[in-house]
């Protein structure tokens, strides 16, 4: 048997048994680790949850420091906006107080200027010396006057919103009995300017929106006539020498003329005459003494010759009560005109007076006294009344006062009433003056309806006056005042500058109405813009516009034998061409008649409209024979300037002053 290698005990490899106590450490090690483990484990996952409750009290603390902020800010911010609250309140009181206290103020202020008004004025004696050594006291009001002094200042101091109630309460009749009473000047006049508050507190164009009448149905103003006031208040007209109550009486009586059913009352007083004998110069008795043996005319002669009594505030006042009383009453201007010696110095005021106010209201009454009435233009004629009227016009007047200048045509258009006196004034330069108000006052709408009237009264049915007006440029001035005028699509009731085109095209209806006037507007291409004025018209908001152009562009379309005339010298009807003229009065006639069809209820007017209106329809019907190549024989109406499209009577125009609040009442109507 072979014999075995013998192996070395180092060399020899033994096999890995462990011994009980390496087996028992490993446990232990084992053991160990897995405990270490679970503790690592346990430590995490207490960790990840300290971290997510720090996470989530961060997240709490930051929302609560938010709302902190939040809280604190809508705290902040209103408390702000209450403060601002209070502040805008306690701000809206001091503002009431403050204007309660200037208010208070400015009335005590106000009637004490108004007690200092009244008061008569000291007589200084002629001795300097006596004057320095005997000092007179101030003058002195009665208790009881100063009471019922301040009882109607106080009622005048009211602003216009409560003269209803005012006279609701039973105050006119105790003020007309204060009047009555005949008191001082100070109670007089303080009563008279109360009354005058009372009778104007609707003539402001806002005041429409107060109610128009009291409970009982009348205007204050009537009330305070029937409460019986025109009797003392022509007493004091009559026997007061006081300038500044005469002022008041004299603003009174024109407030109250201002309302047509006062006017027989005062007529039947004999205001005007009273009124007059203030105007008129003061004849010395020496004078007076020898007026049975001088005749007439050496009385006008001294007349005119003396000074002009009064200031210019008591004439300017007085004038404008007259002024009131001859609007729209004949009788009244009957009376005015009846006064001897009177209307010459009407003449004088306009036009000797330096202020405008007085001038313009002498003015206006001599436009309402020759207002359709020959007989009493006669006598304006007479006294030369066109002569002052005219120099009204001039450029320095209507820059000095557009007012003045405007009663001047207004008085020379009433007076524009016959051929002779058309002719009188056509031969002056009142044509030329009244042409260039056209042009210097195309932006105040009121001179240009004056001037435009004046101009169509001065051309009526008068063919040398036509020539005289178109030989100064006249039809290019009223072509440039019409293109002037802005625009009337917010004048819907036609006042202002809807009144002042409605004039422009009356008078052209009038001056163009003749052969060579025509002509001449069709060389200037003016019935491009009176044709295309008539088709811009509305038939409600602006019919008397749509009528004026209406005639105007009537007044342009040549009668047969003119146009025959035309064709004959190979020239073409330029209101033919592209049925421009037929266009415009066909819309307008339809206008018309669907306005007569919505007021088909009032039968009498739209029968009276048709007859006023046959012209449109004759000129239609004429343009339409043009076109069919059949003329009429018969001539249009109007035609050569013997026949005019309206009466003579319905261009003349009427004055009315408006009576304004006290000077120191300058909030009257707030």
């Amino acid at each position: 048997m072979p014999g075995r290698a013998l192996i070395e005990p180092e060399d020899a490899e033994y096999p890995h048994v462990p011994t009980p106590k390496e087996l028992e450490l490993s446990r232990q090690l084992v053991e160990l680790q897995q405990e270490k483990d679970l503790r690592e484990t346990r430590a995490l996952t207490q960790i990840r949850d300290l971290e997510s409750q720090v996470h989530k009290l961060q997240v709490r603390v930051h929302d609560l420091s938010q709302m902190l902020q939040s809280t604190k800010r809508d705290q902040i911010l209103a408390q702000q906006a209450a403060v601002e609250e209070e502040r805008k309140r306690w701000k809206v009181t001091v503002q009431a107080l403050q204007t309660e206290l200037d208010q208070e103020r400015n009335d005590k202020e106000a009637q004490k200027k108004w007690q200092c008004r009244f008061i008569p004025p000291v007589e200084v004696p002629e001795d300097v010396f006596a004057t320095c050594s005997s000092s007179k006291p101030a003058p002195t009001i009665d208790p009881k006057e100063d009471v019922f002094s301040r009882f109607s200042q106080s009622l005048a101091l009211l602003p216009a919103s409560q003269a209803p109630q005012v006279a609701e309460a039973g105050a006119l009749p105790f003020l007309v009995h204060l009047l009555q009473q005949k008191m001082g000047d100070v109670v007089t006049g303080s009563v008279l300017i109360a009354l005058v508050h009372l009778a104007i507190y609707r003539t402001k164009s806002r005041s429409h929106q107060l109610p128009a009448s009291s409970n009982n149905g009348l205007d204050i103003r009537e009330q305070i006539v029937k409460a019986g006031v025109c009797t003392p208040l022509v007493d004091i007209l009559e026997a007061s020498q006081n300038a500044r109550v005469l002022v008041e009486a004299s603003r009174l009586c024109a407030a109250l003329a201002s309302y047509v059913p006062n006017k027989r009352v005062l007529a039947s007083k004999n205001v005007v005459r009273v009124l007059v004998q203030h105007l008129m110069p003061h004849i010395p008795p020496r004078n007076r003494e020898k007026r049975g043996d001088d005749d007439e005319e050496d009385i006008s002669v001294t007349l005119e010759q003396l000074p002009l009594p009064w200031d210019l505030a008591v004439q300017e006042n007085i004038l404008s009560a007259l002024v009131n009383l001859s609007h729209d009453c004949e009788i009244l201007r009957s009376q005015i005109a009846a006064s001897p010696y009177f209307l010459p110095i009407v003449v004088r005021y306009v036009r000797e007076s330096s202020s405008a106010g007085v001038q313009t209201e002498a003015a206006k009454l001599l436009g309402n006294v020759a207002f359709n009435h020959v007989v009493n233009q006669s006598a304006l004629m007479a006294a030369e009344a066109p002569t002052a009227l005219t120099a009204c016009l001039t450029a320095a007047n209507l820059q000095r006062s557009p007012q003045l200048a405007r009663a001047g045509a207004v008085g020379l258009a009433n007076l524009a009433y016959t051929s002779v006196n058309q002719l009188t004034i056509g031969y002056s330069n009142a044509s030329t003056l009244l042409l260039q108000l056209l042009v210097d006052a195309v932006s105040q709408p009121l001179v240009i309806e004056a001037a435009s009237t004046a101009l169509a009264c001065l051309c009526h049915q008068n063919q040398p006056n036509k020539a005289r007006v178109a030989a100064q440029n006249g039809l290019q001035v009223l072509l440039y005042a019409l293109g002037a005028i802005p625009d009337t699509k917010h004048d819907d009731d036609e006042r202002g500058v809807g009144a002042a085109l409605i004039a422009l095209c009356e008078s052209f209806a009038v001056i163009a109405n003749s052969r060579p006037n025509r002509q001449q507007v069709m060389e200037l291409d003016g019935h491009f813009l009176l044709c295309q004025l008539c088709q811009s018209c509305s038939g409600v908001k602006t019919p008397k516009l749509l009528e004026s152009s209406a005639r105007a562009v009537c007044a342009l379309v040549p009668p047969p034998q003119e146009r025959s005339a035309l064709i004959a010298d190979n020239r073409e009807s330029k209101m033919e061409t592209k049925s421009i003229a037929l266009k415009a009065l066909d819309r307008a006639r339809h206008l018309f008649e669907q306005e007569s069809q919505r007021l088909r209820h009032h039968g009498e007017k739209e029968d009276s409209m048709k007859g006023r209106r046959r012209w449109l329809t004759q000129t239609i019907e004429l343009l339409t024979s043009y076109q069919t190549a059949s003329a009429l024989t018969s001539e249009k109406p109007g035609s050569d300037g013997e026949d005019e499209f309206r009466d003579r009577s319905s261009f003349s125009l009427e004055s009315l002053t408006a009576i304004s609040p006290d000077d120191l009442c300058p909030h009257f109507y707030d």
